[in-house]
């Protein structure tokens, strides 16, 4: 089960390094994702997701990262996990979506800095 491969006693999986973590969060489908986070993305976990995907960086990733980013703002209680990201994970997300709007400037990225209140 995708959910239990993905999280661990508390946030992703403390076994999977950066690499498996992307690799992992690539591996997911739009229906995966809001089917392990229907009823909230957990404390902690949206950090971890965007430090998982800010680290792991690569251009020929930026469709898949708009895609998860994107069904994330789509899932339970999506609004409070943003609330908790901390400073460094917030500019982490900043620097992550400027990556992706040089290389794709479509509506998409424009809506993930709104969606995410990235200013």
């Amino acid at each position: 089960d995708y959910l239990l491969e993905f999280l661990g006693s508390s946030g992703i999986n403390a076994e999977y390094g950066g690499p498996q973590k992307f690799d992992l969060l690539l591996s997911l489908s739009e229906t995966d994702i809001r089917r392990i986070f229907h009823a909230e993305i957990g404390l902690g976990l949206l950090g971890e997701i965007v430090d998982a995907l800010h680290s792991n960086w690569a251009e020929e990733h930026v469709t898949s990262v708009l895609n998860i980013l994107t069904t994330l703002t789509k899932c339970g209680r999506f609004d409070l996990s943003l609330r908790f990201l901390s400073g460094e994970e917030k500019t982490k997300l900043k620097s992550l979506l400027d990556k992706m709007y040089a290389l794709s400037e479509t509506d998409g990225v424009s809506e993930l800095f709104k969606m995410y209140e990235v200013v």
